[in-house]
Protein backbone atom coordinates (compact mmCIF):
# COMPACT_ATOMS: atom_id res chain seq x y z
CA UNK A 1 0.00 0.00 0.00
CA UNK A 2 1.59 3.34 -1.19
CA UNK A 3 2.04 6.12 1.53
CA UNK A 4 -0.62 8.42 0.20
CA UNK A 5 -3.09 6.03 0.07
CA UNK A 6 -6.49 5.99 2.41
CA UNK A 7 -6.29 3.75 5.21
CA UNK A 8 -9.18 1.77 6.64
CA UNK A 9 -10.54 -0.33 9.60
CA UNK A 10 -13.12 -3.21 9.55
CA UNK A 11 -15.78 -3.58 12.39
CA UNK A 12 -17.79 -6.61 12.20
CA UNK A 13 -20.94 -6.76 14.06
CA UNK A 14 -21.81 -10.81 15.38
CA UNK A 15 -24.05 -12.76 17.34
CA UNK A 16 -23.87 -16.27 17.45
CA UNK A 17 -23.07 -17.00 13.97
CA UNK A 18 -18.90 -18.38 14.94
CA UNK A 19 -19.00 -20.40 11.71
CA UNK A 20 -19.82 -17.25 9.89
CA UNK A 21 -16.89 -15.37 10.82
CA UNK A 22 -15.15 -18.53 10.67
CA UNK A 23 -15.34 -18.00 6.67
CA UNK A 24 -15.67 -14.29 6.06
CA UNK A 25 -12.70 -13.11 8.59
CA UNK A 26 -9.89 -14.91 6.44
CA UNK A 27 -10.81 -13.41 3.34
CA UNK A 28 -11.06 -9.68 5.07
CA UNK A 29 -7.74 -10.10 5.99
CA UNK A 30 -6.94 -12.05 2.60
CA UNK A 31 -7.41 -8.56 0.79
CA UNK A 32 -4.59 -7.43 -1.76
CA UNK A 33 -5.36 -3.85 -0.13
CA UNK A 34 -5.70 -5.29 3.72
CA UNK A 35 -7.47 -3.46 6.65
CA UNK A 36 -4.97 -1.60 8.85
CA UNK A 37 -7.39 -2.60 12.16
CA UNK A 38 -10.17 -5.13 12.17
CA UNK A 39 -12.63 -4.52 15.28
CA UNK A 40 -15.29 -7.58 15.95
CA UNK A 41 -17.87 -6.69 18.54
CA UNK A 42 -20.03 -9.55 19.32
CA UNK A 43 -23.59 -10.32 21.56
CA UNK A 44 -23.37 -14.12 20.70
CA UNK A 45 -24.98 -16.32 23.86
CA UNK A 46 -21.79 -18.44 24.22
CA UNK A 47 -19.22 -15.51 23.36
CA UNK A 48 -16.21 -17.89 24.15
CA UNK A 49 -16.83 -19.64 20.31
CA UNK A 50 -16.47 -16.23 18.38
CA UNK A 51 -14.05 -15.34 20.50
CA UNK A 52 -12.19 -18.77 19.86
CA UNK A 53 -12.58 -17.63 15.73
CA UNK A 54 -10.67 -14.47 16.09
CA UNK A 55 -7.82 -15.57 18.27
CA UNK A 56 -7.44 -18.37 15.41
CA UNK A 57 -7.55 -15.95 12.58
CA UNK A 58 -5.48 -13.11 14.36
CA UNK A 59 -2.70 -15.75 15.31
CA UNK A 60 -3.05 -17.42 11.76
CA UNK A 61 -2.20 -13.86 10.01
CA UNK A 62 -0.44 -12.26 12.49
CA UNK A 63 -2.89 -9.47 12.79
CA UNK A 64 -4.07 -8.11 15.72
CA UNK A 65 -7.86 -7.86 16.11
CA UNK A 66 -9.44 -6.20 18.24
CA UNK A 67 -12.31 -8.17 20.21
CA UNK A 68 -15.44 -7.02 22.44
CA UNK A 69 -18.08 -8.53 24.02
CA UNK A 70 -21.56 -6.43 23.85
CA UNK A 71 -25.25 -6.62 24.22
CA UNK A 72 -27.31 -7.19 21.27
CA UNK A 73 -28.11 -4.83 18.55
CA UNK A 74 -26.59 -4.44 15.47
CA UNK A 75 -26.74 -0.31 15.57
CA UNK A 76 -25.66 -0.43 19.33
CA UNK A 77 -23.05 -2.78 18.16
CA UNK A 78 -21.81 -0.71 15.71
CA UNK A 79 -21.31 2.32 17.26
CA UNK A 80 -19.54 0.44 20.02
CA UNK A 81 -17.22 -0.03 17.12
CA UNK A 82 -17.09 2.55 15.65
CA UNK A 83 -15.99 4.87 18.41
CA UNK A 84 -12.84 2.61 18.25
CA UNK A 85 -12.29 3.10 14.69
CA UNK A 86 -8.95 5.21 13.86
CA UNK A 87 -8.85 5.41 10.35
CA UNK A 88 -10.20 7.94 7.79
CA UNK A 89 -12.62 5.20 6.00
CA UNK A 90 -14.74 2.49 7.80
CA UNK A 91 -16.06 -0.90 6.08
CA UNK A 92 -19.20 -2.58 7.89
CA UNK A 93 -19.41 -6.37 6.64
CA UNK A 94 -21.98 -8.88 8.00
CA UNK A 95 -19.94 -11.41 9.74
CA UNK A 96 -21.26 -13.53 6.45
CA UNK A 97 -20.07 -11.01 3.97
CA UNK A 98 -17.67 -13.01 1.64
CA UNK A 99 -15.11 -10.94 -0.04
CA UNK A 100 -12.96 -11.67 -2.98
CA UNK A 101 -9.39 -11.10 -2.90
CA UNK A 102 -9.65 -7.36 -4.16
CA UNK A 103 -12.71 -6.34 -3.19
CA UNK A 104 -11.34 -3.45 -0.89
CA UNK A 105 -8.91 -2.17 -3.41
CA UNK A 106 -11.87 -1.48 -5.50
CA UNK A 107 -13.80 0.16 -3.30
CA UNK A 108 -10.53 2.25 -1.56
CA UNK A 109 -9.64 3.16 -4.97
CA UNK A 110 -12.47 5.61 -4.83
CA UNK A 111 -11.58 6.95 -2.27
CA UNK A 112 -8.36 8.03 -3.24
CA UNK A 113 -9.21 9.08 -6.02
CA UNK A 114 -11.94 11.29 -4.49
CA UNK A 115 -9.87 14.80 -4.44
CA UNK A 116 -12.82 16.81 -4.24
CA UNK A 117 -14.76 15.35 -1.12
CA UNK A 118 -17.57 14.76 -2.63
CA UNK A 119 -17.69 11.31 -1.68
CA UNK A 120 -19.08 10.00 1.52
CA UNK A 121 -19.69 6.47 1.58
CA UNK A 122 -18.38 3.41 -0.78
CA UNK A 123 -20.07 -0.07 -1.34
CA UNK A 124 -19.48 -2.99 -3.12
CA UNK A 125 -21.68 -4.80 -5.48
CA UNK A 126 -23.67 -8.09 -4.21
CA UNK A 127 -21.41 -10.89 -6.00
CA UNK A 128 -24.01 -13.78 -8.11
CA UNK A 129 -21.48 -16.64 -7.04
CA UNK A 130 -19.27 -17.72 -3.84
CA UNK A 131 -15.22 -16.69 -4.04
CA UNK A 132 -13.25 -20.03 -5.46
CA UNK A 133 -11.68 -20.00 -2.74
CA UNK A 134 -14.46 -20.70 0.10
CA UNK A 135 -17.04 -22.30 -2.37
CA UNK A 136 -16.78 -25.59 -0.58
CA UNK A 137 -16.03 -25.12 2.88
CA UNK A 138 -19.07 -22.59 2.61
CA UNK A 139 -21.14 -25.22 1.44
CA UNK A 140 -19.69 -27.77 4.05
CA UNK A 141 -19.99 -25.02 6.56
CA UNK A 142 -24.02 -24.23 6.87
CA UNK A 143 -26.69 -24.34 4.14
CA UNK A 144 -28.66 -21.56 3.29
CA UNK A 145 -32.39 -22.19 3.87
CA UNK A 146 -35.19 -22.79 0.96
CA UNK A 147 -36.18 -18.91 1.32
CA UNK A 148 -32.80 -17.61 1.54
CA UNK A 149 -32.01 -19.53 -1.74
CA UNK A 150 -35.18 -18.60 -3.78
CA UNK A 151 -34.85 -14.76 -2.58
CA UNK A 152 -31.18 -14.80 -4.16
CA UNK A 153 -32.68 -16.31 -7.49
CA UNK A 154 -34.88 -14.04 -7.77
CA UNK A 155 -33.02 -11.15 -6.78
CA UNK A 156 -32.32 -9.65 -9.98
CA UNK A 157 -35.86 -9.29 -10.91
CA UNK A 158 -36.97 -7.99 -7.77
CA UNK A 159 -34.12 -5.57 -8.15
CA UNK A 160 -35.70 -4.20 -11.29
CA UNK A 161 -38.87 -4.05 -10.22
CA UNK A 162 -38.49 -2.24 -7.22
CA UNK A 163 -36.51 0.43 -9.12
CA UNK A 164 -38.53 0.68 -12.00
CA UNK A 165 -42.08 -0.87 -11.51
CA UNK A 166 -43.02 -0.81 -7.98
CA UNK A 167 -40.48 2.02 -6.72
CA UNK A 168 -39.23 1.17 -3.18
CA UNK A 169 -40.27 4.85 -1.19
CA UNK A 170 -36.76 4.36 -0.28
CA UNK A 171 -35.85 4.92 -4.15
CA UNK A 172 -38.58 7.64 -4.07
CA UNK A 173 -36.63 9.59 -1.23
CA UNK A 174 -32.98 8.73 -2.16
CA UNK A 175 -33.50 10.32 -5.68
CA UNK A 176 -34.93 13.43 -4.05
CA UNK A 177 -32.01 14.35 -2.35
CA UNK A 178 -29.47 12.58 -5.27
CA UNK A 179 -30.99 15.76 -7.86
CA UNK A 180 -29.03 18.21 -5.42
CA UNK A 181 -25.89 16.92 -5.37
CA UNK A 182 -22.96 17.16 -8.17
CA UNK A 183 -21.81 14.06 -10.36
CA UNK A 184 -17.81 13.54 -9.98
CA UNK A 185 -16.83 13.22 -14.02
CA UNK A 186 -14.83 10.55 -12.76
CA UNK A 187 -16.87 7.85 -12.00
CA UNK A 188 -17.00 6.16 -15.72
CA UNK A 189 -13.35 5.42 -15.05
CA UNK A 190 -13.77 3.49 -12.53
CA UNK A 191 -16.67 1.51 -13.07
CA UNK A 192 -18.71 3.33 -9.88
CA UNK A 193 -21.99 5.09 -10.45
CA UNK A 194 -24.29 6.90 -8.22
CA UNK A 195 -26.29 4.45 -5.66
CA UNK A 196 -29.04 5.26 -3.27
CA UNK A 197 -28.28 3.84 -0.32
CA UNK A 198 -25.44 1.52 1.30
CA UNK A 199 -26.79 -1.79 1.65
CA UNK A 200 -25.49 -3.08 4.94
CA UNK A 201 -23.40 -6.26 4.12
CA UNK A 202 -21.19 -4.01 1.92
CA UNK A 203 -21.19 -1.28 3.26
CA UNK A 204 -18.40 1.43 4.38
CA UNK A 205 -18.18 5.13 4.76
CA UNK A 206 -16.26 8.17 5.74
CA UNK A 207 -15.40 7.86 9.19
CA UNK A 208 -15.64 11.40 10.43
CA UNK A 209 -19.06 11.65 8.37
CA UNK A 210 -20.29 8.10 10.31
CA UNK A 211 -19.36 9.28 13.39
CA UNK A 212 -20.63 12.25 13.06
CA UNK A 213 -24.29 10.37 11.93
CA UNK A 214 -23.75 7.02 14.09
CA UNK A 215 -26.07 4.37 13.47
CA UNK A 216 -29.94 4.80 15.16
CA UNK A 217 -30.29 2.69 18.41
CA UNK A 218 -33.87 2.84 18.91
CA UNK A 219 -34.25 0.81 15.63
CA UNK A 220 -34.42 -2.06 18.08
CA UNK A 221 -32.28 -4.95 18.67
CA UNK A 222 -32.85 -6.05 14.58
CA UNK A 223 -32.69 -2.83 13.69
CA UNK A 224 -33.95 -3.55 9.70
CA UNK A 225 -32.81 -0.88 6.99
CA UNK A 226 -30.35 1.02 9.59
CA UNK A 227 -28.04 1.19 6.53
CA UNK A 228 -30.53 3.15 4.51
CA UNK A 229 -31.06 5.54 7.30
CA UNK A 230 -27.58 6.56 7.70
CA UNK A 231 -27.22 6.54 4.06
CA UNK A 232 -29.97 8.98 3.61
CA UNK A 233 -28.22 11.21 6.29
CA UNK A 234 -24.92 10.96 3.93
CA UNK A 235 -26.97 11.68 1.10
CA UNK A 236 -28.34 15.50 2.69
CA UNK A 237 -24.49 16.20 1.75
CA UNK A 238 -22.46 13.64 0.24
CA UNK A 239 -22.60 10.98 -2.53
CA UNK A 240 -22.92 7.26 -2.15
CA UNK A 241 -20.84 5.15 -4.16
CA UNK A 242 -21.36 2.04 -6.03
CA UNK A 243 -17.74 0.14 -6.84
CA UNK A 244 -18.80 -2.42 -9.31
CA UNK A 245 -14.99 -3.54 -9.63
CA UNK A 246 -15.59 -4.71 -6.09
CA UNK A 247 -17.72 -7.42 -4.97
CA UNK A 248 -19.13 -9.35 -1.60
CA UNK A 249 -21.12 -12.30 -1.55
CA UNK A 250 -23.74 -12.44 0.88
CA UNK A 251 -23.55 -16.36 2.34
CA UNK A 252 -26.58 -15.58 4.75
CA UNK A 253 -26.70 -17.64 8.09
CA UNK A 254 -29.64 -19.51 8.49
CA UNK A 255 -30.39 -18.46 12.21
CA UNK A 256 -33.45 -16.70 12.08
CA UNK A 257 -33.25 -13.25 13.93
CA UNK A 258 -36.65 -12.74 15.14
CA UNK A 259 -40.05 -14.45 15.29
CA UNK A 260 -43.06 -13.75 12.06
CA UNK A 261 -44.80 -11.40 14.05
CA UNK A 262 -41.90 -8.88 15.20
CA UNK A 263 -40.33 -9.37 11.72
CA UNK A 264 -43.95 -8.31 9.94
CA UNK A 265 -44.26 -5.52 12.36
CA UNK A 266 -40.48 -4.50 11.87
CA UNK A 267 -40.17 -4.04 7.97
CA UNK A 268 -43.39 -1.98 7.72
CA UNK A 269 -42.59 0.12 10.68
CA UNK A 270 -38.83 0.81 10.18
CA UNK A 271 -39.62 1.86 6.85
CA UNK A 272 -42.01 4.08 7.73
CA UNK A 273 -39.98 5.49 10.61
CA UNK A 274 -36.72 6.30 8.27
CA UNK A 275 -39.22 7.84 5.81
CA UNK A 276 -40.84 9.74 8.42
CA UNK A 277 -37.78 10.95 9.98
CA UNK A 278 -35.14 11.62 7.03
CA UNK A 279 -37.59 12.93 3.87
CA UNK A 280 -40.54 15.37 3.50
CA UNK A 281 -43.68 13.07 3.29
CA UNK A 282 -44.74 14.49 0.25
CA UNK A 283 -47.08 13.00 -2.23
CA UNK A 284 -44.71 10.77 -4.25
CA UNK A 285 -43.13 9.37 -1.03
CA UNK A 286 -46.56 8.55 0.67
CA UNK A 287 -48.00 7.14 -2.64
CA UNK A 288 -45.09 4.66 -3.23
CA UNK A 289 -45.10 3.30 0.34
CA UNK A 290 -48.37 2.00 0.13
CA UNK A 291 -48.25 0.49 -3.39
CA UNK A 292 -44.70 -0.65 -2.48
CA UNK A 293 -46.47 -2.21 0.84
CA UNK A 294 -49.37 -4.01 -0.69
CA UNK A 295 -46.53 -5.61 -3.30
CA UNK A 296 -44.70 -6.86 -0.25
CA UNK A 297 -47.94 -8.48 1.30
CA UNK A 298 -48.61 -9.99 -2.42
CA UNK A 299 -44.79 -11.33 -2.26
CA UNK A 300 -45.51 -12.65 1.59
CA UNK A 301 -48.50 -14.67 0.17
CA UNK A 302 -46.59 -18.39 -0.89
CA UNK A 303 -45.12 -18.15 2.86
CA UNK A 304 -48.49 -18.34 4.25
CA UNK A 305 -48.28 -22.33 4.36
CA UNK A 306 -45.83 -21.68 7.11
CA UNK A 307 -46.47 -20.49 10.40
CA UNK A 308 -43.67 -17.74 9.95
CA UNK A 309 -44.95 -16.51 7.27
CA UNK A 310 -48.30 -16.45 8.71
CA UNK A 311 -47.33 -14.46 11.60
CA UNK A 312 -45.17 -12.12 9.44
CA UNK A 313 -48.22 -11.07 7.37
CA UNK A 314 -50.36 -10.63 10.70
CA UNK A 315 -47.54 -8.74 11.82
CA UNK A 316 -47.34 -6.68 8.58
CA UNK A 317 -50.74 -5.78 8.23
CA UNK A 318 -51.06 -4.13 12.22
CA UNK A 319 -48.42 -1.98 11.37
CA UNK A 320 -49.96 -1.05 8.10
CA UNK A 321 -52.87 0.29 9.97
CA UNK A 322 -50.76 2.28 12.54
CA UNK A 323 -48.56 3.92 10.38
CA UNK A 324 -51.18 6.97 9.37
CA UNK A 325 -49.95 8.11 13.04
CA UNK A 326 -46.21 8.19 12.40
CA UNK A 327 -47.07 9.79 9.22
CA UNK A 328 -48.76 12.33 10.66
CA UNK A 329 -46.46 13.34 13.46
CA UNK A 330 -44.19 16.24 12.81
CA UNK A 331 -40.62 15.46 11.75
CA UNK A 332 -39.37 16.66 15.15
CA UNK A 333 -41.39 13.97 16.84
CA UNK A 334 -41.45 10.88 14.55
CA UNK A 335 -39.02 9.34 16.90
CA UNK A 336 -41.03 9.68 19.82
CA UNK A 337 -44.15 8.07 17.95
CA UNK A 338 -42.71 5.84 16.23
CA UNK A 339 -41.44 4.34 19.91
CA UNK A 340 -44.87 4.41 21.03
CA UNK A 341 -46.18 2.33 18.46
CA UNK A 342 -43.44 0.00 19.05
CA UNK A 343 -44.92 -0.51 22.45
CA UNK A 344 -48.25 -0.44 21.55
CA UNK A 345 -47.81 -3.13 18.88
CA UNK A 346 -45.87 -5.66 21.31
CA UNK A 347 -42.22 -5.07 20.18
CA UNK A 348 -40.35 -3.48 23.22
CA UNK A 349 -36.39 -2.46 22.74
Amino acid sequence: MSNNSTEYSIVIVTRNREKALGLSIPLMLAQTRPPSQMIVVDSSDTPELSRAVVEANAKRFDFEIEYHVSEPGMTKQRNIGLALVKHEVVMFPDDDSLMFDDTMAGIMEIYDRDEEGVVGGVCSAEATQLPESVRSKAQETYNQNSEDKLRKAVAGIRFYVERHAIKSPFIVVARQKMAKLPIPGWLDEFNAVRVEWATGFRMSFRTALIREISFDEKLGRYAAYEDTDVSFEVLDSKLLIGANRAQIYHYKSPEQRSNGYSMGIILVLNMAYVIAKRSDLNFAVRFSFWVFSAYKLMLYLPSLRSGFGRDRFRGAVAALRKVNRLFGADKTNATKTYLELRDFLGLGA
